[in-house]
């Protein structure tokens, strides 16, 4: 067998998908069934608002989410229970949902496509939820973009 397609063993393992993980520009999370966060990549930290995953690893990811105001795409406030993670431990294969969201007290809107997924552990108490988010917020303000333009270039045309 090639060695360099030999797996690492142990520490090293970890180790070394972490910083797979850390090379990934989307946030990724794993939470437990009791929804505490027992890994972050760097990416997620930043689109979360901190400066490193170990600032939020360990915590409850309702805390850290109650620092956010979390919307629909189109504004309207979006019910806990319909969040990608939530859906995924009630049991919905592979939930998505494109969420808005800012820091409570912001006008600075920001979008993010989240997609979820349980994996079944043993027991339901071993289950885990890898979690990624992908950051959209330049689409979606190029996409208001582009409808404003559209709706002027009709107001003129008339």
């Amino acid at each position: 067998m090639d060695r360099g397609l030999m797996a690492p063993s142990g520490a090293r393992l970890e180790g070394r998908l972490a910083s797979v993980f850390d090379s990934v520009a989307d946030g990724v999370t794993v939470l437990d069934r009791g929804g505490r966060i027992i890994f972050a990549n760097e990416a997620a930290a930043r689109l979360l608002g901190r400066q490193r995953a170990d600032e939020i690893i360990g915590l409850a990811g309702a805390d850290v989410m109650s620092e956010w105001e979390i919307l629909g795409e189109h504004g309207g406030p979006l019910p806990a229970e319909m969040m990608p993670t939530r859906r995924a431990l009630a049991g919905e294969a592979e939930p998505e949902q494109t969420v808005r969201f800012r820091r409570r007290g912001s006008s600075d809107d920001r979008w993010s496509l989240v997609r979820a997924r349980l994996l079944s552990g043993e027991t339901p108490d071993d289950d885990l939820v890898v979690t990624a988010f992908q950051d959209i917020t330049s689409l979606k303000r190029s996409e208001a973009r582009l409808r404003l333009l559209a709706e002027a270039s009709a107001t003129l045309a008339e």
